[in-house]
């Protein structure tokens, strides 16, 4: 009987010393990061061979999309009063010009509407990883590449904008890089935290190993 407790009590130690083991392991390929964990609005279904992410636009930075709301509503105010003033004086040219104008209003309020009703779809399946936008896919890229080309993904921060008071607009984006040392851009304009749980979900299912790319961010306070 003492024989048998001392097995145990060996075998329990093996066991527990080799799940450390993985765990330490794990954290080694994560290069020390901290676990990302799901954003609000973010809906996950992960099978064997299949992975999908869905991710709400309202994830993007608040001033972000704030800023972009104010902008199209401006501009489209104008661009309407200075057709109405055309239209009402029979002014051909000024209604010409105006007419480009409301193309770009048109434009801007697309853009500015998907910002809160779409959603970012990333999904891997049959060796490919597609990233489409839905329910408004005016003027969306879809983008569909190989996993096999995909050598390490990174999350990096880039600038797009200023606000009236002068402040510099920041924004995320995820970004491949191939095995032809291309740099593809997966999602962009999204929050920190999107992002990078993107980036940790991608990896894992993919199984790439977590490696140092120049510019990237590496967690939330960078």
């Amino acid at each position: 009987m003492e024989n048998e407790e001392e097995y145990f009590k060996e075998y329990y130690k093996k066991e527990k010393l080799e799940i450390d083991n993985d765990i330490f392991a794990h954290e080694d390929d994560r290069r020390g990061r901290p676990e990302f964990f799901m954003p609000p609005g973010t809906e996950v279904l992960k099978l064997e061979s299949y992975l999908e992410i869905d991710v709400g636009l309202r994830s993007k930075d608040k001033r972000f999309r704030r800023v972009s709301a104010i902008f199209s509503i401006i501009w489209n105010l104008i661009a309407g009063t200075i057709m109405f003033v055309s239209v009402t004086g029979n002014i051909p040219m000024g209604m010409a010009i105006t007419s480009v104008f409301l193309i770009v209003g048109f434009i801007l309020f697309i853009q500015t509407l998907k910002l809160y009703i779409n959603k970012k779809k990333v999904i891997i399946e049959n060796g490919k990883i597609k990233i489409s936008e839905k329910p408004i896919n005016l003027f969306t890229r879809y983008l569909e590449i190989p996993t096999t080309k995909i050598k390490q993904l990174y999350t990096s921060k880039y600038f797009t904008g200023v606000t009236v008071n002068d402040q510099r607009i920041m924004a995320y984006s995820l970004s491949a890089v191939t095995d032809d040392n291309k740099i593809i851009r997966l999602v962009k304009e999204s929050n920190i935290d999107t992002v990078l749980y993107l980036e940790q979900e991608i990896e894992r299912f993919l199984d790439i190993k977590d490696e140092a790319v120049y510019g990237e961010i590496l967690k939330k306070d960078e």
